[in-house]
C-alpha cells in the first residue's frame, strides 16, 4: 500500500501534505537559541538568577513550541489537541508517581527538542510516522524523568540528580552500619566518669574556638599534589549538615538515623562510636535535604546541641547522659535529668523529652523554619544562646547552661540560619545575631538590646545564613541576601550607639559560605568561585577557583586557606590579595559537601551527608 493511500484513507490526515524543511524552522531555531542560553547561563555566578533564567528559557521554548504546534502543526486540529492533552496527562501521572518537580526545569525543554528533531527527520514521511513520534516521545521523556531522583539542590541551585534505583547516602549508611549505634556500644567499657576538658588545639564549636574559621598554632606541609594528607579512617555517616567539633580525643557531630535525630560522640583516632543520644524526630526538606543543620558546642564538660526541629539538648560530654532538654519551637519549660537526682525524676524528664521530640516533618513539608533550625548554640557567661525564631519579642533566647532554666529573651527578627556570634566592640561584650529584619546586638548578661541595624528588606526577602564578622576593632561585615555585602562601623559614646555603613559591595556576595580574614583582605565564596576583596573598601581583588558552594578555614600562622569544595575536594589556596594561587588539592570525601571542615591536633576532619573522614596533616 502506498503512502498516499494510507493518508487519504485516514480522516485525521486527509488534508496533510508532505512537510517541507521550513515547516519546522521555528522550533529548530528556538531549540538552538535555548541550547545557547542554557550553556551561557551556566556561567552566571548568581545561582538564583541562573536557575530562574533556565526555568524561563525552558518555559519559553515549551510555550513557543505549543503555540507553533497548535497553529502550524502538520496534523489535524483534533490530533494536535489530543497530543498536547496526552503529554500533560503523562507528565501529571509521572509527578504523581514520584518524579521530582525540580525536573520540570529540564524535561519539557528536552521533550520539545526531541519533538523538533523527530519532525525534522520525518518531514517527508507519512502522517502515521509523525503521529507515532509525537505520542511516543512524551512517554519516553516522562518515564526517563521518573527514573531519576533529585536529592535537593546544589549550592548553585541545580538539581542534584541521581538514578532512582541507586541507593541514597542514608540507605548506604543504614546498610553498612544499621546496628552501629547498638553493636558498637555492646560490651564496651563504661565511659569515664571524669568530665571532659578542652585543651590547646581542640575545636570546641562551630568554625573553631572563636567562631572565626581561623586555625592557629599549626604549620602544615602544602605540597598536597605530590604528597596529600594520609587518610586515617573513613566511614558512612547519617544525613545532616552539622560540622564536627573535637575535644580531648573525641569528636561530636549530629546526624539522622531513620526517624531518630542523633548527637554522636566518636573516637577521634578510629571513628568508633563512644556514645549516642537520640531524639525521635526527623526533619525533611526537599531543597536542602534531611537531618540536623547545627553544629554541637562544647563548654565546661557538656555538649549543647540544637536539632533541626528545635530540640536543644545539654549532654554530659563524657557519657552522653542527658542533663536537660528544651523544645525552643514551642517554648516549653525545660526538663531536667541530673545524675544525682532520683530515678523517678529522671524518668519523668525522659518522658517529657520524648513528648516534645515526637515530631516529624514529611518530605517537602514545612518546619518551624522552612530550612530548619540551623544556628549552633553559643555558650558564654554561663548561658546558652540560641535563635528560636517566630515572635519578635523572644526570638533570641538564653538558658542557664547548668539548669536549662530560661535566663533571658530578646527580640531579634523571625527567621535566621546564622548562629549567635560573641564579639567585643567598644569594650562591650555583645551577642550578634543576623536575622531577616536586622543585625541585633544584645548584652549576653541580661539580653538587653544594645543596638540594631535594620535590613530594610520586606518580610520574606532575607534569609541570612552567614556569620556576622567583626573586622578590626569595631566594624562588622554582614550580608542579608546574596546580592551584596556591607561593612558597618559601630561606635558608642556615653552609651549611645551609632551605626554607619562604611561600604556596600556588589562584588562580594556570600550566601551560606562564611569568609575568613587575613591581614587586609577577606576570602570567601561568591557563588561557585573563591573571591578575595579588600577589607577596607569592599573592592574585589580577584575571583577564581570554581569549588562550588564550599567552605573555608584560614591557617593563620602561614597565610594559607583550606577550602573544602562542594564535591568533597580539599584544596589549599595562598591568602594572597594580588593573585589566586592554588597550592594543591585532593579528593577528601564524595558527595555534596556543605559541612564546615575542622582541624584539631594536626588532623583534618571532614564530613557531608553521606560520609566522614579523618586525615593526618603533615606538620612543618
Amino acid at each position: 500500500m502506498s503512502t498516499a493511500a494510507v493518508t487519504s484513507s485516514d480522516p485525521a490526515f486527509r488534508n496533510v501534505r508532505p512537510r517541507k524543511p521550513g515547516r519546522v524552522g521555528v522550533p529548530l531555531v528556538a531549540s538552538v537559541i535555548y541550547l545557547i542560553a542554557f550553556i551561557a547561563l551556566g556561567w552566571v555566578d548568581n545561582g538564583l538568577h541562573r536557575a530562574w533564567g533556565r526555568m524561563a528559557a525552558s518555559a519559553a521554548i515549551t510555550l513557543l513550541f505549543v503555540l507553533w504546534w497548535l497553529i502550524r502543526g502538520p496534523l489535524s486540529w483534533r490530533e494536535r489537541i489530543l497530543i498536547i492533552a496526552w503529554t500533560i496527562g503523562i507528565g501529571t501521572l509521572a509527578i504523581f508517581l514520584g518524579m521530582s518537580p525540580f525536573l520540570l526545569m529540564y524535561v519539557p525543554a528536552i521533550l520539545v527538542m526531541a519533538w523538533t528533531l523527530w519532525l525534522f527527520a520525518f518531514r517527508s514521511a507519512s502522517a502515521r510516522a509523525v503521529r507515532v513520534g509525537m505520542y511516543l516521545l512524551p512517554v519516553i521523556a516522562w518515564v526517563g524523568g521518573s527514573c531519576l531522583r533529585v536529592e535537593g539542590l546544589t549550592g548553585e541551585l541545580n538539581p542534584d540528580i541521581h538514578a532512582r534505583w541507586s541507593p541514597t547516602g542514608e540507605e548506604r549508611f543504614l546498610a553498612e552500619g544499621k546496628n552501629h549505634a547498638r553493636d558498637s556500644l555492646k560490651d564496651k567499657p563504661a565511659a569515664p566518669a571524669r568530665p571532659l576538658a578542652a585543651g590547646p588545639g581542640d575545636w570546641t564549636q562551630f568554625r573553631g574556638p572563636h567562631r572565626d574559621g581561623v586555625v592557629t598554632g599549626v604549620m602544615i606541609a602544602t605540597n598536597w599534589n605530590e604528597s596529600p594528607p594520609k587518610q586515617v579512617w573513613r566511614q558512612p555517616v547519617g544525613p545532616g549538615w552539622s560540622s564536627i567539633i573535637a575535644v580531648g580525643g573525641r569528636l561530636f557531630t549530629q546526624q539522622q538515623r531513620n526517624d531518630m535525630e542523633e548527637v554522636v560522640c566518636l573516637d577521634s583516632g578510629t571513628g568508633e562510636l563512644i556514645w549516642s543520644h537520640q531524639d525521635k524526630v526527623r526533619f525533611s526538606e526537599s531543597m536542602g535535604g534531611d537531618g540536623p543543620r547545627a553544629t554541637p558546642t562544647f563548654a565546661d564538660g557538656k555538649i549543647y546541641a540544637l536539632g533541626a526541629m528545635g530540640i536543644l539538648n545539654c549532654l554530659d560530654a563524657a557519657t552522653g547522659e542527658l542533663r536537660w532538654s528544651h523544645d525552643i519551637s514551642e517554648g516549653r519549660k525545660p526538663s531536667v535529668a541530673k545524675a544525682d537526682e532520683n530515678a523517678e525524676k529522671a524518668k519523668d524528664a525522659a518522658k517529657a523529652k520524648d513528648a516534645a521530640a515526637d515530631k516529624h516533618v514529611p518530605p517537602g513539608g514545612m518546619a518551624p523554619m522552612y530550612w530548619g533550625f540551623a544556628g549552633s548554640p553559643l555558650v558564654t557567661d554561663g548561658v546558652v544562646v540560641v535563635f528560636a525564631g517566630f515572635d519578635r519579642e523572644d526570638s533570641l533566647q538564653a538558658f542557664d547552661a547548668g539548669s536549662g532554666e530560661v535566663a533571658w529573651k530578646a527580640s531579634s527578627g523571625t527567621h535566621s540560619y546564622s548562629s549567635p556570634e560573641l564579639a567585643t566592640i567598644e569594650r562591650q561584650p555583645q551577642v550578634l545575631l543576623l536575622n531577616d529584619a536586622e543585625l541585633t546586638a544584645v548584652d549576653p548578661a541580661n539580653g538587653r538590646n544594645l543596638w540594631r541595624y535594620e535590613s530594610g528588606l520586606k518580610p520574606g526577602e532575607a534569609f541570612p545564613s552567614i556569620q556576622p564578622k567583626v573586622i578590626g576593632a569595631s566594624s562588622v561585615l554582614v550580608s542579608f541576601k546574596p546580592d551584596s555585602s556591607m561593612l558597618l562601623d559601630v561606635s558608642s559614646k556615653n552609651g549611645d550607639w551609632k551605626i554607619d555603613e562604611k561600604w556596600r559591595s556588589h562584588e562580594f556576595k556570600p550566601y551560606f559560605n562564611d569568609c575568613v580574614q587575613y591581614q587586609e583582605a577577606l576570602y570567601g565564596f561568591e557563588a561557585p568561585l573563591l573571591c578575595c576583596v579588600d577589607a577596607n573598601t569592599g573592592k574585589r581583588n580577584w575571583k577564581k577557583g570554581r569549588y562550588g558552594a564550599g567552605q573555608a578555614l584560614l591557617l593563620g600562622d602561614q597565610g594559607v586557606i583550606l577550602v573544602l569544595g562542594e564535591k568533597g575536594e580539599a584544596a589549599l589556596v595562598a591568602a594572597d590579595p594580588k593573585a589566586y594561587r592554588e597550592l594543591g588539592r585532593f579528593q577528601a570525601i564524595n558527595g555534596k559537601t556543605w559541612n564546615h571542615p575542622a582541624i584539631a591536633d594536626g588532623r583534618l576532619y571532614v564530613r557531608n551527608a553521606e560520609e566522614m573522614a579523618c586525615y593526618e596533616l603533615k606538620l612543618e
